[in-house]
């Protein structure tokens, strides 16, 4: 039998049973340390059903002491966690909440999920630190077994998530087939990180259009806004502007229309205008109508919107835009018709 003493030295004192043993005593040499650790550890794992328990989970506890040794450890506590001895276990809590050693347990973990009991696999998500190293295996997790973990621990998760920028098809994943099952203040964070992720902004851009009416007019100007700064985006973000103008708040109103100004999306403006022009406050509509009046590809929009409120237009911008559109030759005609049926 291998006997492990204080200061990490290997000693038989009684006939090794196996040549796994043999080996494994071969491989410690004088002692255990950083040195044979890893190697040490690695063959622990691979044989640990042919190595006696004594020896086993002696090892167990004298490898964690070793950092190279952590991520084979972790393997195979939690590949082996119904024979492990509870100190083993504790060891497992304590790699997981570390943050050295949380991505090996991690690593593992999101694919032993259900091998461990339903109790410790919930403390276990309790005690990993959601990180840059983490962050794809506990979304893994997530995504796989949202409906297994408890609300509060999974929601936790999922804010933490946000915070870091890796695992995006994950938590598109999460957000995709559990929108109505995640708190919308934690969802409408959600789909305001994944807008800003160019990976999946065109899939943000057709899971908002499917879950519109589920949220709010202040989150969905900022994931417009978001997604018309995304190439991959931009052309379902103008879709989702003309569609869905009217549901945004009066200052993301403001602030798309700017946006569309500025980079010179005139046509789109000029149809927002007039498909909203009497839910835009006064000095908007004064702001924006008199100068698209003088831009070719919005003369069509600012034409159908003099004529479709014609009334509700201040007689000073109206007679502007009068003048302005009778000065184009192409709107000449039908301001002339238009004046001779009002």
């Amino acid at each position: 039998m291998i006997i492990i003493g204080k200061n990490m030295n290997i000693s038989i004192v009684s006939e090794l049973q196996n040549t796994e043993e043999l080996k494994l005593f071969e491989l410690t040499g004088k002692g255990l340390n950083e040195g044979n650790a890893e190697n040490i550890s690695e063959y622990l794992n691979n044989t640990f059903a042919f190595i006696g328990l004594e020896i086993r989970n002696e090892l167990i506890l004298k490898l964690a002491k070793f950092e190279n040794a952590l991520s084979n450890l972790a393997t195979l506590i939690i590949e082996n966690f119904e024979i492990v001895p509870d100190e083993a276990k504790n060891i497992l809590l304590k790699l997981a909440s570390e943050e050295s050693s949380a991505k090996y347990v991690a690593d593992v973990f999101q694919y032993k999920f259900y091998t461990i009991p339903l109790n410790f696999r919930n403390e276990l998500l309790q005690y990993l630190p959601v990180n840059k190293e983490t962050t794809s295996s506990i979304a893994h997790i997530i995504n796989e077994s949202f409906s297994k973990i408890p609300e509060d621990i999974r929601d936790k998760l999922i804010f933490e998530l946000i915070l870091f920028t890796e695992a995006e098809f994950y938590k598109f994943k999460i957000l995709k087939f559990n929108f109505a099952k995640i708190p919308e203040n934690l969802r409408n964070e959600l789909l305001v990180h994944l807008a800003k992720m160019p990976n999946v902004a065109r899939k943000i851009a057709f899971l908002t259009r499917e879950n519109i009416k589920h949220i709010s007019p202040e989150t969905l100007g900022k994931i417009l806004y978001l997604l018309y700064d995304i190439e991959s985006s931009r052309h379902e973000a103008l879709r989702l502007i003309q569609h869905f103008f009217s549901k945004l708040d009066t200052g993301s109103k403001l602030q798309i229309m700017k946006k569309l100004l500025k980079e010179n999306e005139i046509r789109i403006l000029s149809s927002v205008i007039g498909n909203n022009f009497l839910s835009l406050p006064e000095n908007i509509r004064i702001e924006y109508m008199e100068e698209l009046a003088y831009e070719e590809n919005a003369i069509w929009g600012i034409v159908s919107c003099l004529s479709k409120f014609f009334d509700n237009i201040p007689d000073e911008l109206r007679n502007n835009l009068i003048v302005i559109l009778s000065n184009n030759a192409k709107t000449k005609d039908f301001v002339e018709y238009l004046l001779r049926e009002k």
